[in-house]
């Protein structure tokens, strides 16, 4: 584990932010599969932390655009870059072409990023926006974006070309707000957490399988809430939201159609814990969950078993592995970036340290290679 010299101050952090800095960068990385690529983790940083809760608190039907940073964190040489961007990026995705791709919710412009330049924006179907997530798929060719109508009654999966970033087809989610999205086979089938059925105030939710080559959709599971998911394979997943009782986290079998609950998760607290918001896949069948509004991480083994760890922060947002290390941040003032490790051994969670500073405030972490 670290120790308070391997922490990147603030001070430090920022030197990146000059013209001079950011034009070494640009030219010194790129983002591509290299013998020599080193794994960096990627995660917007609000500086004006209440001005981003109200962010996130989006006003129904209006798209909010408010500039924040885009830190980078390189653990092995524990250096740090940053850039600014006009939204807020709420995850990364990384294109086998060479790029970056920042994509924000309730926004209708998302940005490619090359080096540590903006290279160019590109923006949702007419009348649409973005809602936070991506995969690829067609071997890196195809882009899947979730996205939503602005008279919020429709759900779509925009398909883009990865290298032209041409809007491609729109595919019915199978419900509204679709929010997370986890790539299940190549061929484009993929899962897809709606948030709700027909319109914002139903209390319904759904966790779609769709084929996005023939536009339809093969499976769906109906869920209390939905918001983010992680899969455990193609037939289960663990889908995690904010209901009216604070965090909920399903498992759903799809051999089943069913889903169940994890009864007495998280026990007392339950009253003050908010949105089961990341999930990062752990050795020997444990899954990593951080739960927003809340200083609580979580290990879920496939099995069922779960164990907790307090992490000092405020709250917890993003989370992100690379080794054995897991990093997770949150609502935080310095907008710390915190490393842990877990041993499943002795199921427990090590000590937290601060790995770097300022980092993500509410956004996803993403890991992305880059040389």
């Amino acid at each position: 584990m670290g120790s308070k010299q391997n922490k990147i101050t603030r001070r430090q952090f920022g030197w990146t932010l000059g013209a001079a800095a950011l034009a070494a960068a640009a030219g010194s990385l790129a983002y591509r599969k290299h013998a020599n690529a080193k794994s960096w983790i990627v995660g917007s940083f609000h500086e004006d932390l209440n001005s981003f809760r109200n962010h996130q608190n989006y006003v129904e039907g209006r798209s909010i655009e408010q500039a924040a940073r885009l830190s980078f964190y390189q653990p092995e040489g524990r250096r740090g870059l940053s850039l600014q961007l006009p939204f807020v990026a709420h995850s990364c995705l990384e294109i086998s072409s060479g790029g970056l791709i920042a994509l924000p919710r309730w926004s209708a412009r998302a940005a490619l990023i090359r080096g540590m330049n903006v290279e160019r924006f590109f923006r949702a179907p007419a009348d649409h926006r973005f809602f936070g997530h991506g995969t690829l798929f067609d071997r890196g060719r195809k882009l899947a974006l979730t996205g939503n109508s602005d008279d919020q009654h429709s759900g779509y999966i925009f398909v883009y070309d990865a290298d032209s970033l041409q809007l491609e087809s729109m595919i019915p989610s199978n419900g509204i707000f679709p929010h997370e999205i986890s790539l299940l086979e190549d061929a484009g089938v993929v899962a897809v957490a709606n948030s709700h059925l027909t319109s914002p105030g139903d209390r319904f939710a759904n966790l779609s399988v769709l084929d996005l080559r023939r536009a339809s959709s093969l499976q769906s599971v109906s869920l209390p809430y939905a918001t983010h998911l992680f899969a455990w394979n193609k037939n289960e997943f663990l889908v995690g939201a904010k209901g009216k009782d604070g965090m909920q986290l399903y498992r759903v079998d799809l051999t089943r159609g069913l889903y169940s609950g994890f009864e007495g998760l998280l026990g007392p607290d339950r009253s003050r814990v908010g949105e089961a918001l990341s999930f990062a896949r752990l050795h020997k069948r444990w899954t990593a969950v951080t739960s927003a509004s809340a200083n609580q991480l979580f290990a879920i083994h496939e099995g069922g078993d779960v164990i907790v760890a307090k992490t000092g922060l405020g709250s917890v947002s993003g989370l992100a592995q690379i080794g054995r290390d897991i990093f997770c941040s949150g609502f935080d003032p310095n907008g710390r970036l915190f490393q842990i490790q877990f041993d499943s051994s002795a199921r427990r969670f090590g000590d937290f340290t601060t790995a770097a500073e300022p980092f993500s405030n509410g956004s996803h972490l993403s890991v992305v290679n880059l040389v």
